[in-house]
């Protein structure tokens, strides 16, 4: 998510709603209850899990949307605006590297949790994954997969993008198993973050 938020402020389209600062507004994730043998705590922890990606996807929001006024006071020769607009996306960027840096302890906990549940690992044989591809290619991806996306501010063409993107990578589908721990945090990710919120708490440190 993170990765999507940066690169659209390379996009830079001008925001001429540049006299109100925005508000992060994080989408509402689903709530997860204890049911079928999940714990309070696993409730709890996946819950908070799911809630910091939100609050990353909303303040990444915000930043790409100051900076997109910050461009659009600029246009209009409104310094004043401008510069306001640019000390909250710093703000606002600020905000994001913590929650960003916060998210491996919750996916970690997350896991930790699961494990615990005698969850230890994903696994897909290859029939299995072979059925699947052929099940997603007859009938396209069904929820709560697009379900997921909407929420998470991803909708329309690259909503659509995303789904040609998952199903193209269904034909080189093999059997795999997967460590719980390392899907929820794979080592890629986690190097990807710490460049992420570097660059972010280097921006939010300008004057």
């Amino acid at each position: 998510m993170a990765a999507t938020f940066l690169s659209n402020l390379s996009l830079d389209p001008l925001d001429p709603h540049f006299q109100t600062i925005i508000r992060p507004a994080p989408p509402k994730p689903p709530i997860i209850t204890e049911n079928d043998g999940l714990s309070a705590p696993a409730a709890t922890a996946l819950n908070a899990m799911l809630a910091n990606q939100a609050a990353s996807v909303g303040l990444g929001r915000a930043v790409d949307i100051s900076l997109n006024r910050a461009d659009g006071a600029e246009a209009a020769n409104d310094l004043v605006a401008r510069d306001r607009q640019l000390a909250a996306s710093r703000m606002f960027a600020s905000q994001w590297a913590q929650v960003l840096e916060d998210g491996t302890s919750y996916r970690a906990e997350a896991a930790s949790q699961l494990i615990t549940l005698g969850v230890g690992n994903v696994s897909i044989s290859l029939t299995d994954a072979r059925r699947l591809r052929s099940e997603i290619l007859e009938s396209g991806w069904t929820d709560p997969i697009p379900d997921m996306l909407t929420r998470y501010g991803i909708r329309g063409r690259r909503r659509k993008e995303v789904l040609a993107q998952m199903t193209a990578r269904l034909y080189d589908t093999p059997a795999l198993t997967v460590e719980l721990a390392d899907m929820l945090a794979p080592s890629a990710l986690v190097a990807a973050e710490v460049e992420v919120i570097g660059a972010l708490r280097e921006f939010a440190d300008r004057s």
